[in-house]
């Protein structure tokens, strides 16, 4: 359900995604945190990665959750600690995010957090090897963005809700 995690996800790929991720922290442009619990240890992540959509600083939100843990609400706990964590201590203010069409319980989450739907774009995912369509969402609602930033060559083909 992830645009950026292949499947299978070999030790080799982490250990070059954790450099990349740390590189990319180090210059202000992502910030990748773990989901973890008491009893299980590492259970997910959330994170989030600079964007200038439409002149406008925002942040892209990401997150993955082990499948036994969906549906207990940790990815909810997550990413309301991150957005606070953000609006603190990076100064955002605009988020946006997305989700395969076929996940739409990653949209409810959204959702629940106060996304709103901006419209629908085609995202290449690692491990489905195609393009698949996912819906878009930006916060604060009411946030007047193209949300599709046209340099990821991960998202492309934004398309309005209405069309």
């Amino acid at each position: 359900m992830t645009a950026t995690v292949p499947h299978p996800y070999l030790p080799i790929a982490a250990e070059g995604w954790i450099l990349m991720q740390s590189a990319a922290r180090a210059k202000g442009e992502t910030f990748p945190f773990a989901i973890t619990t008491h009893s299980a240890g590492l259970i997910g992540s959330c994170g989030l990665k600079r964007r200038d959509l439409s002149g406008l600083a925002a942040w892209e939100l990401g997150y993955w959750i082990g499948k036994p843990y969906w549906g207990e609400g940790y990815v909810s706990e997550a990413v309301t600690a991150l957005m606070d964590w953000a609006r603190r201590e990076l100064n955002a203010e605009v988020f946006t995010a997305g989700h395969y069409i076929d996940n739409p319980a990653s949209g409810r989450v959204l959702e629940k957090l106060g996304f709103s739907r901006t419209g629908t774009a085609h995202a290449w995912g690692l491990a489905r090897q195609r393009s698949t369509e996912c819906v878009r969402y930006v916060w604060p609602e009411g946030t007047q963005i193209d949300n599709v930033d046209p340099h990821d060559p991960h998202i492309h083909a934004q398309r309005s809700l209405a069309s």
